[in-house]
């Protein structure tokens, strides 16, 4: 057992990104075995988190909850029924309460939980649920010069430039839409940058954003095939990769061809281990019932904004 420690509130919702001293610190339960577990699985959180260009990592509560269930079951089983009876409850409460934890972070940031359809040697085929985002657009032959403007904007409306004056917590990824010109030379491509709104904000109403070019998008669940990467890609780097998940996908009828989106998951400061990825929506059959709700939900939003 660690020495030296002493006691501190051990937040259920956030103890994946707590260090070592943290997880040594809280002793409410005073169990050998729940610290050991939460220490483990802080561990594996940051063997996952140091891999190069790793998935988004996905924190599984649901086996916390069932261990400690089950050790509280089988540490007091000897012990008198009323202290069992408490430790059952506490520690019911407390799986309850880690429950309610982030089903995707990366890095310790919210991130959007997909599922995997189909793994392909260069690619996957990713089902994606439905999600708000914050937005603004531009125009312009410069991609890298349309970003810098949008994420400005976007960066200020997160920091507190909203009419309620709130923070909020950053999410990820960083989501720029693109809309290439076709055959007129005279066209310049479209940008639309995005940032996922934070799950604990669709209970309440978005706080508004005092920027006339900001905007709400709420999108339907989708399906995307994407393309990951690592390093900090050029303006003709994000295009070749682009490129690249179209050629792979030629063969596909049902992925579009108009447009597609490019993706940052970390901070523009941070220079190694980046992850990247390039969507490119794919046709999805929408039953008709599932198509009104989504523009009920649509109108809904824009009421609120």
């Amino acid at each position: 057992m660690l020495q030296g420690c002493k006691y501190r509130r051990f937040p259920h919702n956030i103890f994946d990104i707590y260090s070592k001293e943290d997880v040594c610190e809280w002793m409410f339960f005073n169990k050998t075995a729940l610290r050991e577990y939460i220490y483990i699985a802080y561990i594996h959180r940051q063997r996952i988190v140091d891999e190069e260009d790793g998935p988004p990592f996905r924190l599984q509560c649901q086996g916390l909850s069932l261990f400690l269930i089950h050790s509280s079951l089988k540490e007091r089983r000897t012990k008198n029924s009323r202290k069992m009876r408490i430790w059952i409850l506490l520690s019911t409460f407390l799986a309850i309460q880690i429950g309610q934890c982030l089903s995707c972070s990366h890095r310790g940031v919210e991130c959007i939980d997909y599922e995997v359809i189909t793994r392909h040697p260069e690619y996957e085929e990713r089902q994606y649920p439905s999600t708000v985002w914050i937005s603004a657009k531009d125009s312009g032959p410069s991609l890298s010069r349309a970003q810098i403007n949008l994420y400005k904007k976007l960066f200020r409306y997160i920091q507190g430039d909203n009419l309620r004056g709130e923070f909020i917590n950053s999410t990820t990824p960083t989501r720029t839409k693109v809309v290439p010109c076709k055959d007129d030379t005279m066209c310049e491509p479209t940008y639309t940058m995005s940032l996922l709104v934070p799950n604990h904000l669709y209970d309440d109403k978005f706080p508004i954003p005092t920027d006339v070019d900001l905007f709400f998008e709420r999108e339907p669940p989708k399906r995307y095939v994407v393309r990951s990467f690592g390093g900090r890609p050029s303006e003709s780097q994000w295009v070749a990769e682009a490129q690249k998940l179209a050629d792979l996908t030629l063969k596909d009828a049902g992925v579009a061809r108009d447009h597609y989106y490019l993706n940052w998951y970390d901070p523009p400061l941070q220079l190694f281990n980046r992850l990247n990825e390039v969507w490119i929506p794919k046709t999805m059959k929408k039953k008709a019932n599932e198509q009104k709700k989504f523009i009920r939900d649509q109108n809904d939003l824009n009421e609120v904004c």
